[in-house]
């Protein structure tokens, strides 16, 4: 292991082998996207050590929502830091634009985790030990390794969710805050200019589900397709 990964990217203290703790997939491995390669990030973490401070709040009075529940074991874990250089294109630098970035991706990864409730994922923790140690113990795999991911994903919907974050700190009326349905509203114009874009672009191949969700349809009936049911 490189001494770059035995003290942890948030509080700088040692890394036990006996805590837990979370490593960045490509902590120890470059990678290659567009026909660019970016250096290994040696990120390593105490899972509460991923956490965001101002601007962003939260409601809960011991500021629960704002960083990693102390127990997090995470199957595959994609830091910060590789995601956004995934996504701009480029290495990260001290220009802010980069660091506000790097701030919205910490966030998102943070809400991301909290999917679950904190007890689940303590609960979740002792099972995972249990999988882990059979899986030693009798040379199977039931938690894959993922060594198929080359690069972190690059995908439309992580910066349109930094732009939500984004837009969500934004002065607001009610306690200098904006609203979660001002803020929900940001996220239903975002859907519908994608399903005006799938309407337009690929109308033959998109179908709604009962809820007038968009969904692939490469094989439907022409009276089922996006523009004959809008």
């Amino acid at each position: 292991m490189s001494n770059k990964l035995t003290r942890c990217v948030g509080c700088y203290q040692h890394l036990s082998r006996l805590e837990p703790r979370l490593t960045c997939h490509f902590a120890n491995t470059q990678w290659t996207l567009d026909n660019k390669r970016y250096l290994a990030c040696y990120s390593s973490y105490h899972p509460p050590c991923i956490r965001a401070g101002l601007p962003f709040t939260t409601r809960h009075s011991d500021s629960y929502g704002l960083s990693f529940p102390k127990n997090c074991v995470l199957p595959i874990f994609v830091c910060e830091m590789c995601t956004v250089r995934a996504h701009i294109g480029e290495e990260i630098t001290f220009n802010p634009r980069h660091t506000a970035l790097v701030m919205l991706e910490r966030m998102r990864l943070i809400d991301t985790v909290h999917n679950w409730a904190k007890s689940t994922l303590g609960i979740y923790k002792q099972k995972v030990d249990c999988l882990v140690h059979f899986q030693q113990s009798f040379g199977v795999v039931i938690i894959p390794t993922c060594t198929s991911l080359l690069h972190p994903p690059v995908t439309q919907c992580i910066p349109a969710i930094w732009a939500q974050l984004q837009y969500s700190i934004q002065p607001g009326r009610k306690n200098g805050t904006m609203s979660f349905t001002t803020v929900r509203n940001l996220r239903s114009a975002i859907s519908a200019l994608h399903s005006w874009l799938l309407l337009t672009t690929d109308p033959d191949h998109v179908i709604l589900n009962g809820n007038k969700i968009p969904w692939s349809n490469s094989n439907g009936r022409v009276t089922d397709s996006y523009i004959y049911t809008a």
